[in-house]
């Protein structure tokens, strides 16, 4: 069994001040006057940064990512390939080796903590573990050490991309917004329509959001030279039982009984050749 764990406290700290520019942003309303045949009215426009598509980056949901990769069979195969936990030239074909390193993807069990004795419903845990037979103790947890790492740097990049992704629309957004004022500002004939079209489009080109938030996002550890982890797997404090005792118990039990067998064997021999030399 080995426990996995999401980040600290502290290192959930390394990521507020991205997470407060986030909530932080707040939508700029404009009133837009449009005159009809027999009456003026106004119609408000919500025309700003879109925070609600970034993700807050919280320990519970940088855990959720993790699990979520290892839980998957597919990429828990692929990194047992890749690590080489099985040696392929025990196998007489390609079909053969995919098919064992599927099975034994399929043997590691995941749980949350307080699941292990089947407790449903179960609540919120930031603590799980790994569940997996094995024979090689050594191996085993290098393969963990070598997991750990893999999944950690999918998941870097995973959310390096997904940033860049969001910001590159976002930007695309505000262009398209200035594109429509100024297709606006052109089209119309009222002066004060005009007038609020043209400051808010100042107001668009000077909104530092984009900025603020691209700095504090350089500034975590997902970019940062600081050392980047979504879960800890604890490789090293991995807890063996042995759950070939009773086989073992049985194994030798069958050996004593062989061994005393032979042993009443031969004394039964020689008793019977003594007393046939007697007569």
């Amino acid at each position: 069994k080995t426990e996995i764990k999401s980040i600290s406290t502290f290192d959930q700290f390394e990521y507020e001040i991205y997470n407060n520019n986030i909530n932080n942003n707040i939508s700029t309303t404009i009133k837009i006057p449009v005159k009809g045949e027999e009456t003026s009215f106004f119609i408000n426009e919500i025309q700003s940064i879109d925070s609600s598509s970034f993700k807050k980056i919280t320990k519970k949901y940088l855990l959720d990512l993790f699990i979520e990769k290892i839980n998957d069979n597919k990429y828990l195969t692929e990194s047992m390939k890749e690590f080489g936990l099985i040696d392929k030239n025990n196998y007489n074909n390609d079909t053969e080796y995919e098919s064992a390193n599927m099975k034994l993807a399929e043997s590691l069990k995941l749980v949350r903590n307080n699941q292990e004795n089947g407790n449903e419903p179960y609540f919120e845990t930031d603590s799980w573990k790994i569940k997996f037979i094995t024979k090689n103790q050594e191996t085993w947890e290098k393969y963990l050490k070598f997991l750990d790492n893999k999944t950690n740097n999918i998941i870097n990049k995973y959310l390096n991309d997904t940033f860049k992704d969001l910001i590159t629309n976002q930007v695309n957004i505000r262009k398209y917004q200035i594109e429509d004022i100024d297709l606006q500002i052109a089209n119309s004939d009222n002066d004060e329509k005009k007038l609020l079209l043209k400051s808010y489009k100042e107001k668009l080109i000077e909104e530092k959001f984009l900025d603020r938030l691209i700095l504090s996002f350089n500034a975590t550890p997902i970019v940062s030279s600081k050392k980047f982890s979504a879960g800890n797997i604890l490789y090293d404090a991995t807890e063996f039982s042995n759950n070939f005792k009773e086989r073992t118990s049985t194994k030798s039990m069958l050996i004593l009984s062989v061994v005393l067998g032979s042993v009443f064997g031969v004394i039964y021999v020689l008793i019977s050749n003594a007393i046939a030399r007697r007569k």
